[in-house]
């Protein structure tokens, strides 16, 4: 039977069969998309522009990038991973197991031991409480740049920490971790706008990512030089970060990049770090009053209790003033942002299919049945409420989280190094409000960076600043 297909007979079904396999993805894929949008037909859709606009044009990803906030409260978003289910806040109770659900495979970032995740965040006494810090200004008053002078600050703290005092004094080393991270997220930024499918061809041609580049090929260069120079001195120094990824890539069979891993961490590290203190001294420009409060308990605290965890530990109004600040401009204004690896369903006949992105709504932050008067700031918020409701009392600290405070996440999955966080950033407000008066131009009025779910602080302020004597002393 086989005899009678000539190679003519063949060629024409391989062709017949070819054509039959291109017609049948786009229909395949339709199909697909069909029993997607059925699955979620109890979502609203946030965006309000037809289906020529949703699914042709760029008008839903630019209204994501551009007005999120404006979005947020409608259900549906479409973002730069595609569509993003953004569900209510009280829906985060019902997956703060995240059964079902996966972090890593939202933002394509591998999970690690907690073990290892633990030994990154070790006491910052020692490493902040440095007299060196921050001595660079001048005594008069005189303009810096706000954000890129905090950046830096925080970006030799992180080096320090992670890497040791000799990296953290190599000032080219400082300068390529705080400029990964804005380049970085400029690059991720000027990306977004741009269809999936195009991101392989454009990251090769787009200034941004070229800019990112060069930054890892440079600190390449370095690190590469810093191993070289370990390997002569095996087993004189103290373990780090390195001897933390090299353990971590043992356990899992894997290789990794010593620089990507570094960069990899200041951005962690450094970049929410430095968004939220120079939003505390942009909140903090026109109260005078509560700077000379927050000075007088720091005193006290340190004089009674000396620079140790438990004068930390009693600066209430510098946890509500950071709380705040945190509650007002979140650098994120969703949490808990996963992909959904099982179809589930939720309450009030919510469904999420396999497949799906979700996140929740930062909302409740700025609720009226949950804080009274929400859009104006108050320093002396959590102090309040932690007296007025003591039941509540425990989620008032700047590291708690509960919905009504999710700016370092929620459940299962907050943020590990929340702690650490709250301990650098004190000390570092130390630092600035014994040693420093600073001050904005007359009228100012910040301009913040909004991007999506992110949202900056004003990257473009300029603040005057000039020495004072402290009433105490740091370690020397």
């Amino acid at each position: 039977m086989f005899s009678q297909f000539t190679p003519n007979t063949l060629s024409a079904f391989t062709a017949f069969g070819a054509i039959l396999l291109a017609l049948s993805w786009p229909l395949w894929y339709l199909m697909c998309r069909a029993r997607y949008y059925y699955k979620v037909r109890n979502i609203p859709y946030a965006h309000d522009l037809g289906w020529f606009g949703w699914c042709i044009t760029r008008s839903s990803r630019n209204e994501f990038i551009s007005d999120f906030r404006g979005l947020m409260r409608k259900g549906f978003a479409k973002n730069d991973l595609g569509e993003v289910i953004v569900l209510a806040p009280q829906y985060a109770e019902e997956i703060r197991e995240d059964a079902g659900l996966s972090a890593g495979v939202y933002t394509n970032i591998v999970s690690y031991p907690k073990r290892y995740i633990a030994r990154t965040h070790s006491d910052p006494l020692p490493v902040l409480l440095q007299d060196e810090l921050l001595t660079y200004l001048t005594i008069e008053w005189h303009a810096v740049p706000l954000y890129q002078t905090i950046l830096m600050t925080v970006a030799q703290v992180s080096v320090c920490a992670f890497l040791g005092k000799e990296m953290a004094r190599n000032r080219r080393w400082v300068e390529l971790n705080s400029l990964y991270t804005t380049v970085g997220i400029g690059a991720v930024m000027a990306l977004r706008p741009w269809p999936r499918f195009l991101l392989p061809i454009v990251c090769r041609l787009h200034p941004s990512v070229k800019a990112t580049q060069a930054v890892l090929a440079e600190a390449r260069q370095v690190m590469n030089s810093v191993l070289q120079k370990r390997q002569a001195e095996a087993g004189k120094r103290d373990q780090d970060s390195l001897d933390w990824f090299n353990e971590v890539a043992a356990y899992r069979r894997e290789t990794f990049d010593p620089a990507v891993a570094q960069l990899t961490f200041g951005v962690a590290s450094m970049h929410s770090t430095s968004d939220e203190l120079s939003q505390v001294l942009v909140d903090l420009r026109d109260q005078p009053d509560v700077v000379e409060e927050m000075r007088k308990e720091l005193i006290d605290a340190v004089t009674r209790l000396g620079w140790t965890h438990a004068a930390l530990n009693q600066l209430k109004l510098m946890d509500s003033v950071l709380k705040e600040t945190q509650r007002l401009k979140p650098i994120n204004r969703v949490f808990n942002k996963r992909a959904v690896l099982k179809d589930m369903a939720l309450s009030h006949d919510i469904y999420l299919p396999k497949g799906a992105f979700i996140a929740v709504s930062s909302d409740r932050t700025r609720d009226p049945d949950v804080y009274e008067d929400p859009e104006t700031y108050d320093a002396h918020r959590y102090i309040k409420r932690a007296q007025s409701q003591p039941e509540t009392a425990r989620f008032c600290g700047f590291s708690s989280v509960s919905l009504e405070s999710t700016g370092f996440g929620f459940g299962k999955h907050a943020c590990p190094g929340r702690s650490y966080v709250t301990q650098e950033l004190k000390i570092l407000l130390a630092h600035i409000i014994l040693k420093y008066d600073w001050k904005f131009a007359s009228g100012y009025e910040p301009r913040y960076m909004n991007n999506g779910f992110d949202s900056m602080t004003d990257v473009t302020a300029s603040v005057l600043v000039k020495r004072r004597v402290s009433e105490i002393a740091f370690p020397s």
